[in-house]
């Protein structure tokens, strides 16, 4: 491509050529101030928002010296057409749930661009080179698995493993991988396991029972399409693969990597490969490319492998970035009742505990970092209801993208907002935060259902509060509070009965609880 410039969010960035295509974006070379680059652009229609959430937050909170991160964040929002109308709330004396009226259609478009380290080439590229050593594609493989054991452990699932999203550094001897392009990765928490409706993975690298319709997924997932580059990569580029059709890879998979053939097609090749080196590599592909996933092994039994003893190990633990903001300079009640909206628009909606756990951080952390307050109620209240929309919308596109509820959300809040009001405020905050979406949270270090439920009652609408929570001592408290197994990853509607809250929306008036609530928490606060 010729030499070009675009503009998002207000920024010139001069794209200089095509470096390659990710899942949902294009990714090119950017020269910063004399320093090349990477930039992965991302435009998708307005109606979505911005559709990679979860890619920005792994990219900018997990910090890992094996996972590509990313270096800023743009984002852009470019109108279409005529300005769409905005009906502010008309809410006699307090706010309330608005009446359902469709949305009007949104005609912008989203740009965002992700700025990232520029590498000197991609796995997918350099495995077929004669010059690629034995011992550096075994440092490379190495690499890539401490970054998977890394998301693994942070409750991330990749879902595209493959050598094109392998980006490679330095040469010879310094030589080190990366794993980039986290489009369609999930996030499971501690959970083994995330529904998703759709076929998720790259055709070639997809798991058996992937390719047969099951549309749970898991980190054993990851670790078939880990054992198909290893084969890949310890092969010198050899595919199993005459056409990418699904009918023509389930046959292939089906005739090279069942229990009756695997042994001879890994020993075919791999034929290459110096005897014990081979004796180890086999051992271990098999296990990965088990078509049982429980027979798969996890990241840590891969990297205790006797096919990595010559690679040195280095202590490479990564970072959880997330920067805690300071309480807002007024804990003001409207922020209460903005709350109580969000939390009342939850009730309406088919959501998890845990996406209205992480909704509520991000009002929190919007209300810490925007001046929303001017101390007048008509002009601060459809701010402060906005934040909570917003704040639902963005938790459930990311813990359940595949739900509709975005839609049903703004089709509730309609009234209040054009759904343009909410794409930008979304845009706002993503740069606001630095691209950490989910950070550790309330949700994310509580275990028991009673220590859930104190969570919900007491702290996660208490802004005056919430930021000075120490996780780590809140970690160690609940761990003495002894509480019976529980699987906080159920429906909203079934934990929010459970709570006080629930008995005073359904009994009182909020001109009654609200104001309870706020009064309360402010003589906790004075009190501490």
């Amino acid at each position: 491509m010729t030499q070009r410039k675009v503009t998002i969010g207000g920024r010139n960035i001069e794209l200089i050529s095509a470096l390659g295509q990710g899942t949902y974006g294009s990714v090119y070379l950017i020269d910063m101030g004399g320093v090349k680059k990477a930039i992965k652009i991302i435009t998708n229609p307005g109606k979505d928002g911005i559709k990679s959430l979860p890619e920005i937050d792994i990219m900018s909170r997990i910090v890992h010296p094996n996972i590509v991160r990313a270096e800023g964040i743009v984002v852009g929002i470019d109108r279409a057409g005529p300005a769409a109308s905005v009906t502010p709330p008309k809410i006699p004396g307090l706010p309330d749930l608005p009446p359902i009226f469709p949305p009007s259609p949104p005609k912008e478009t989203v740009t965002l661009g992700i700025i990232m380290p520029l590498a000197q080439t991609d796995l997918q590229r350099h495995m077929r080179l004669t010059t690629f050593t034995i011992s550096q594609r075994l440092k490379i493989l190495y690499d890539i698995t401490k970054a998977l054991d890394y998301l693994h452990e942070n409750g991330v699932l990749h879902m595209d493993l493959k050598p094109m999203n392998v980006l490679i550094f330095g040469e010879g001897d310094n030589m080190f991988g990366k794993l980039t392009d986290f489009g369609i990765s999930l996030l499971v928490g501690k959970s083994d396991f995330k529904y998703y409706p759709v076929e998720l993975v790259t055709i070639t690298h997809r798991a058996p029972e992937i390719i047969q319709g099951d549309r749970m997924y898991s980190r054993s997932g990851d670790i078939w399409a880990l054992g198909t580059i290893f084969l890949e990569v310890l092969s010198g580029g050899k595919s199993l693969f005459n056409d990418f059709s699904k009918s023509h890879v389930k046959a292939a998979v089906n005739k090279f990597l069942k229990p009756n053939s695997i042994d001879y097609t890994l020993n075919s090749n791999l034929s290459q490969l110096p005897p014990d080196i081979k004796k180890d590599a086999i051992e271990l592909i098999k296990r990965m490319l088990s078509f049982d996933p429980k027979l798969r092994p996890n990241t840590n039994e891969i990297l205790a492998s006797p096919l990595f003893k010559s690679i040195p190990k280095t202590i490479s633990n990564g970072l959880r970035m997330y920067r805690r903001p300071y309480p807002p300079r007024k804990c003001d009640i409207i922020y209460y009742y903005g709350y109580d909206f969000m939390a009342r628009l939850a009730m309406k909606l088919a959501i998890t505990t845990e996406t209205f756990f992480l909704a509520s951080d991000i009002y929190q952390r919007a209300l810490a970092y925007a001046n929303l307050l001017t101390g007048d109620f008509a002009r601060d209240w459809p701010n402060v209801a906005l934040m909570s929309v917003t704040s639902l919308y963005m938790a459930i596109k990311m813990i359940e993208p595949y739900n509709p509820d975005p839609v049903a959300l703004t089709k509730l809040a309609s009234n209040a907002f054009d759904f343009t009001d909410i794409i930008r405020v979304e845009a706002s905050l993503v740069q606001m935060f630095d691209g950490v979406i989910y950070p550790r949270n309330l949700f994310t270090d509580s275990e028991g259902e009673n220590r859930l439920i104190y969570a919900f009652d007491n702290l996660l609408r208490n802004c005056h509060l919430y930021h000075r929570i120490d996780l780590d001592i809140w970690v160690k408290d609940g761990i003495t509070k002894l509480e019976m197994p529980y699987n906080k990853y159920i429906p909203f509607a079934d934990f929010i009965r459970k709570t006080e809250y629930y008995n005073l929306v359904k009994s009182q008036d909020q001109n009654k609880y609200v104001p309870d609530f706020y009064k309360k928490d402010l003589e906790i606060t004075k009190s501490k």
